[in-house]
């Protein structure tokens, strides 16, 4: 499968999850909230961090990098990517055992980076 055809499927997972009303926002403030485990928030806010290449969710997105939705893990590393100019090895259709490798290795840069791990 092509990559833009990926893509597109991609967004239109994404597209299919905003319009099931897993996006609107709510008395806790919205859906741009780190912690939330509904899978269409988390395919949101990804989507939203890869397409802006702004995201304060540093240490979630790269939880997402394990996450059983493919579209959330492309989108998440897509967001990260853009932010630090680097993937570090990680493609989110690779085997479980590879992206949990290369998920280890995001999350000690972002321990050593701090808070700001996605500063350019």
């Amino acid at each position: 499968m092509a990559w833009g055809c990926i893509q597109r499927v991609a967004a239109a997972l994404v597209m299919v999850a905003v319009s099931a009303g897993g996006c609107g926002t709510g008395a806790a403030g919205g859906w741009w909230r780190p912690k939330q485990r509904d899978e269409s928030q988390r395919l949101a806010a990804a989507f939203q961090a890869a397409q802006t290449g702004k995201s304060s969710l540093t240490s979630e997105m790269v939880d997402w990098l394990d996450d059983d939705n493919i579209a959330v893990r492309y989108y998440a590393i897509q967001a990260l990517s853009r932010q630090t100019g680097t993937d570090m090895g990680y493609h989110y259709a690779a085997p479980v055992e590879s992206r949990r490798a290369a998920a280890d290795r995001w999350r000690a840069y972002v321990q050593a980076a701090g808070t700001d791990a996605t500063s350019k």
